[in-house]
């Protein structure tokens, strides 16, 4: 038979025993918060999506895709009977040159003899840029005698109003070119 254990020795493994559990029990609940903290870190990558940060539609979770397009048996660009859109004609008083372009050479015998009179007349029209000239301004500066002591006196150079009007001047010819281009461009 085995000796039956005191109760001070009972006491002490007990105690031993709660001990260890404590320690396991500290251990378990490090590693829950950790878990813890690493379930939430990947759960706010997971709901990251193209609006709450950095990343392109593209690399939305759950986006809908479009599928191919069907071919609607229609051919690409304008359907028939649509109408056009095109740049008006500018007004005749509003032109700054005409030209007549007469024909050269016939494409379809080589010869280049033509009645004077032209059959029809088709109109077109190309606006171009104008070319900027820089505008050049010469000062006359005239020393004069002064009426009240008779010293000569020479009014000041005017090279501060020089360089801001001619700045205004480049600044005005570069925004009324670029204010055409612009023009172009949104009408092509």
């Amino acid at each position: 038979m085995q000796n039956p254990k005191s109760d001070s020795e009972l006491i002490q493994e007990l105690i031993a025993e709660i001990t260890a559990l404590k320690a396991e029990n500290e251990e378990l609940k490090a590693k829950s918060q950790a878990l813890k903290k690493r379930v939430r870190e990947l759960e706010e990558k997971l709901n990251t999506n193209s609006r709450n940060s950095s990343k392109s539609p593209s690399q939305d979770p759950n986006r809908k895709r479009k599928g191919k397009k069907t071919p609607s048996g229609k051919k690409q660009g304008a359907q028939q009977g649509h109408k056009g859109s095109s740049r008006g004609m500018v007004s005749p008083e509003n032109v700054t040159e005409f030209k007549d372009v007469l024909p050269v050479e016939c494409p379809h015998c080589g010869g280049n003899d033509f009645s004077e009179e032209p059959i029809s007349t088709e109109e077109r029209q190309v606006t171009e840029l104008p070319e900027i000239k820089p505008g050049v301004i010469q000062y006359d500066i005239h020393p004069c005698a002064c009426a009240s002591c008779g010293k000569s006196v020479k009014a000041d150079t005017p090279t501060a109003k020089l360089s801001a009007s001619l700045a205004i001047s480049i600044l005005r010819s570069r925004l009324a070119a670029f204010a055409i281009y612009a023009a172009w461009r949104a009408r092509s």
